[in-house]
């Protein structure tokens, strides 16, 4: 039985999410510069992208931990639990990627009925990621951050602090529409267009959706998120190999 009372320790993630995403790699920038010869005034590019991959899964890694650590009691039951329930939720889960794919090809759409000085092909988001790829020793490393940790840790934010808990207090509805904004916020940081956002904006919503059917089932966002992440993961290896 979920308990109606705010689970306050769960909301120390956030901050430790973000701390660590730009804290870690700088760490190791720094590191990297100290032990190796680098050329100071190209020093982003003399720093290896292989640093910035290992240094986000180790992030993702130490908040996972803190998590587990936070419910050390019962968390290997609940999860068991959670994705035991899976299985009940298999259709609501491929109509919502059925939903994301439908939307992706319509954010394609509207993009190119743009004026051509604002029009953006992808994300820088989507182009970092890509371009990490060109790596293939990178590959075991990227499926772990991108299919597995990513989509826990990112749905233990949006979806399980912002709505499951801070809904409770705030109204769930309205935590909703910020799972949303804050969800796109963070895929589109550092972006070179505004218009970014339409990339991103459509598949929270509906990861958002799927959740909240679910009756705020974590496993049921986590198993969509981490969906939609496998399956581009395939297409962009897919790439990389017939290039």
């Amino acid at each position: 039985m979920r308990s109606e009372k705010v689970c306050w320790r769960d909301l120390w993630i956030v901050p430790l999410y973000f701390v660590l995403s730009f804290l870690l790699p700088f760490i190791f920038a720094i590191i990297y510069t100290l032990t190796h010869p680098v050329d100071i005034n190209h020093i982003e590019q003399e720093i290896p992208e292989s640093l910035f991959i290992y240094s986000s899964l180790i992030s993702l890694a130490l908040v996972l931990l803190t998590y587990y650590l936070m419910h050390i009691k019962g968390f290997f039951t609940r999860s068991i639990n959670g994705i035991k329930s899976v299985k009940h939720f298999v259709l609501l889960i491929i109509i919502g990627y059925l939903g994301i794919m439908a939307y992706n090809m319509f954010s394609g759409w509207f993009m190119e009925l743009m004026p051509e000085h604002l029009q953006v092909k992808d994300s820088l988001n989507q182009q970092l990621i890509e371009q990490s790829f060109e790596e293939r020793s990178l590959w075991p490393a990227l499926f772990v951050d991108i299919v597995l940790l990513a989509p826990i840790i990112e749905e233990l934010i949006f979806r399980h602090v912002l709505i499951g808990e801070l809904g409770k207090k705030l109204n769930f509805k309205v935590m909703s529409v910020v799972s949303v904004i804050g969800f796109t916020a963070l895929h589109v940081i550092g972006g070179t267009s505004p218009l970014e956002f339409i990339f991103y904006i459509g598949m929270a919503a509906i990861i958002v959706y799927v959740y909240n059917k679910s009756g705020r089932n974590l496993a049921i966002s986590i198993a969509l998120h981490m969906l939609n992440n496998f399956i581009s993961y395939i297409i962009i290896i897919f790439e990389q190999l017939l290039s």
